[in-house]
């Protein structure tokens, strides 16, 4: 499909994506976001629509808010980045146990994400929160969601979660990610 036609036709394939998962969807702006009862989809690049499967994994996930999480305000701070990182990775799994085509569109994501540098290749120069809700992210994708592409952010986030916990509080992280 070209580029072009993908664009023209991504708010009318969009709304019929939309009613598949009982969301409106819309699309502008730069970022990809849902208030609960609309999803945002950036106004993306002629580039960028050459992976129109992060297109429809950005929809998938954004449905996944709409359909699975209770809103409500999160606090900005360590403890909300967690709370955000716990519930995409549970709504992710839950998207998936419905509509089981959208792991195929989720991990195109992830792999989008990964290749334009969106995710952070974790260093024991990284703040400590950005270091442990790195690592929490990279973990979660990886094993849970099966994100193959995550494998190396992941291991950088060990190594930089070793220089500021000891191996014991890693390993009752590890323990608690796992329950």
């Amino acid at each position: 499909m070209k580029t072009r036609t993908l664009h023209n036709a991504l708010p009318i394939v969009a709304a019929a994506y939309g009613r598949k998962f009982g969301v409106k969807i819309q699309v502008g702006g730069k970022t990809a976001y849902t208030n609960g009862q609309i999803i945002n989809i950036p106004d993306v690049s002629d580039s960028f629509l050459k992976h129109k499967d992060v297109i429809w994994g950005y929809v998938a996930h954004e449905a996944a808010h709409v359909r699975f999480t209770t809103f409500m305000d999160r606090p900005q701070n360590l403890y909300g980045d967690l709370l955000n990182i716990l519930e995409d990775t549970r709504i992710e799994r839950e998207m998936v146990r419905v509509y089981p085509g959208t792991f195929n569109t989720l991990y195109a994501v992830a792999e989008y994400m990964a290749n334009v540098g969106h995710y952070v290749l974790l260093t024991p120069e990284n703040p400590p929160a950005q270091i442990v809700a790195g690592y929490c992210l990279y973990y979660l994708q990886y094993r849970y969601m099966e994100q193959d592409v995550l494998r190396p952010f992941l291991d950088a986030g060990k190594v930089a979660l070793q220089h500021i916990l000891p191996p014991a509080t890693i390993s009752q992280l590890d323990a608690i990610l796992d329950s």
